[in-house]
């Protein structure tokens, strides 16, 4: 299960897409997704940073168990 981000927590640090990727010789790469395809990038500056955004929002990120009470909340709130 992936841990839920409250709305709270503001705006995700990336408006687009990626996807970390190590390849078979423990290298990063970052794959975007965009409209008309995608594109890897796999300079150490790109990586890093696609890297560090993900760890905020990890940060950000509710844990397993308080993402399904978040979930079961906001259901009530939508479904009564």
């Amino acid at each position: 299960m992936t841990a839920g981000v409250p709305y709270a927590a503001g705006p995700t640090p990336s408006a687009v897409p990626y996807t970390l990727l190590r390849t078979d010789g423990g290298r990063w790469t970052v794959h975007s997704e965009f409209p008309f395809g995608g594109r890897a990038y796999d300079t150490p500056e790109y990586v890093s940073e696609c890297m560090d955004m993900y760890d905020l929002l990890k940060a950000r990120a509710l844990s397993p168990d308080d993402s399904v009470s978040y979930v079961r909340e906001i259901s009530r709130e939508v479904y009564q």
